[in-house]
């Protein structure tokens, strides 16, 4: 949301034409006429000359909380949410009814990235102006920013009901929904890590990757004893999806003979094959069985899908190419994830966060060197930035410029907000370096984040160089462990899977 769209759909002329009354009979009538020109110069926005003219009628009358009010909102529309914040909270603490402060001291807290301080005033603003676009959308943002992902779902969802043609909140109930599938998926791991239901869940990607006989093949085995109902009708819409419909109506016909005891003690899995989604999740999350969340992760993969298809209805827009680069990661397709956040990028020229994407998705593209002139802008202009830094160094170290990479890793390591992995990225540098000694206390902090071995491997060759064999062969061999963990399923065309009839 941009400011000047801040300042069109709130009617402030009412509330500037009564504070300048009010000030009329309060004090003399050059402030009164102060007043108005403030008011003139936010109408004309002419922000940094309002904020001006407001600071010295705050001065003479800091009980006024419609002149803090307007003091605060001439500093935001100006550009300078950090200033705007002191005279907004004023203005809140004395006028609490002055809903238009509440709204422009959200907007300032979030944009100094304090969502937890924004929901409180933004809340507020929503009450007392329910059909306010903005306010509902700063509030869904700052919900999903603080991983509330069924409240933001909710607002996002009133959002798309105020307006339905707006991509914001069609993106938010997407990134809310994957949120929120997320969560319910981690807790099933917890809980449950060694349930055939996440086979279940691995199948489910595996038809939206077009892996149906792989997924066949999971339905099948789990299907010898199923522990929830509905696997036949989904074994069915593999087969609609694979072009096979005699096979799927006879995959329909197979019944389910605990289907309905199963739904009567379990009304999550009632609700998602009722397509009630909504309602599936909420069962999920009151009951938190392990099925619940099954059916809760089914659900909330449902949402998002259905959010994505209707975003693609809408004209091109920043939201719809952010979504399809990240399905396009998410399959791995990484050239095609560049092109769709370049297309974002051509929408919003110089937007930093979404030039960071891009950066991000050159370098899993391994295009190197537009990633490198990209992130060496980034870092000029945006100096200190822990993300950035990381990003960087690991470009150029991939790009084997390890002297350049090491003192940009370095200072990736010591600034605020360092990115947990960023000491592996140094260790390995070091190691590149023949700097062995350099890189263990690096290597060694990041060994427990270690997925796919390759610390312990940089590991092994900093003991080896060492002459501590002892310690290197334990580190190749936990590498070497969690490279075969690591490493990809076979292809169906590679396994031999073909889809079979039912």
């Amino acid at each position: 949301m941009t400011r000047a769209g801040m300042w069109t759909t709130i009617v402030l002329a009412a509330v500037l034409t009564g504070t300048s009354a009010a000030l009329t009979a309060q004090v003399h009538e050059s402030v009164a006429a102060r007043a108005s020109q403030g008011a003139e110069a936010m109408q004309a926005s002419r922000f940094d000359d309002a904020a001006r003219i407001y600071a010295e009628l705050v001065a003479v009358t800091p009980g006024d909380g419609g002149l803090q009010m307007n003091l605060g909102m001439a500093r935001y529309m100006a550009g300078h949410p950090e200033e705007a914040v002191g005279p907004l909270r004023k203005a809140v603490q004395l006028a609490p009814a002055l809903a238009p402060a509440s709204l422009f001291l959200g907007a300032s807290l979030l944009d100094l990235g304090k969502p937890e301080e924004a929901i409180g005033p933004l809340r507020k603003a929503v009450v007392a102006m329910p059909q306010n676009p903005d306010a509902r959308e700063m509030l869904a943002r700052a919900e999903l920013m603080l991983s509330r992902f069924t409240n933001a779902a909710e607002s996002y969802r009133v959002l798309t009901s105020l307006q339905p043609e707006n991509p914001k909140g069609w993106y938010g109930v997407t990134k809310s929904y994957e949120g929120l599938g997320e969560e319910q998926l981690n807790a099933l791991e917890k809980q449950a890590p060694d349930s055939p239901l996440l086979e279940l869940l691995v199948a489910d990607v595996a038809v939206t990757q077009d892996k149906l006989a792989a997924a066949l093949g999971i339905y099948r085995r789990v299907l010898q004893r199923p522990p929830v109902g509905g696997l036949h009708a989904v074994v069915a819409d593999l087969y609609e999806r694979a072009g096979k419909p005699d096979w799927a109506a006879a995959e329909r016909q197979k019944t389910d003979a605990t289907a309905l005891g199963r739904c009567t003690a379990r009304p999550g899995e009632c609700e998602f094959l009722a397509g009630r989604f909504r309602e599936a999740i909420a069962a999920g999350t009151r009951s938190a069985t392990p099925e619940s969340r099954y059916w809760a992760i089914r659900a909330a993969n449902r949402l998002a899908t259905e959010a994505v298809a209707h975003l693609e209805t809408l004209p091109p827009s920043i939201e719809l190419h952010l979504i399809l680069g990240e399905i396009s990661q998410s399959h791995k397709q990484y050239p095609d994830a560049v092109k769709h956040i370049q297309d974002a990028v051509a929408l919003a020229p110089g937007n930093p966060e979404l030039e960071s994407a891009l950066a991000e998705a050159l370098l899993r593209a391994h295009d190197l060197k537009p990633a490198i002139t990209l992130l060496e802008r980034l870092n000029r202009e945006r100096p200190g930035d822990a993300t950035l830094l990381l990003m960087l160094g690991d470009a150029l170290l991939e790009d084997q410029q390890v002297d350049q990479a090491i003192p940009t890793l370095e200072q990736a390591v010591k600034s605020p907000g360092a990115l947990p992995h960023a000491p592996a990225s140094l260790g390995k540098a070091y190691v590149l370096a023949g700097r062995y000694g350099e890189a263990l206390p690096f290597l060694q902090a990041a060994a427990g984040t270690d997925d796919t071995g390759d610390v312990h491997y940089q590991m092994a060759r900093a003991y080896q160089a060492l002459q501590r064999p002892d310690e290197a062969l334990r580190a190749m061999a936990i590498y070497q462990q969690k490279k075969a963990a690591d490493a990809p399923a076979p292809t169906e065309e590679a396994s031999g899977e073909t889809l079979t009839p039912p």
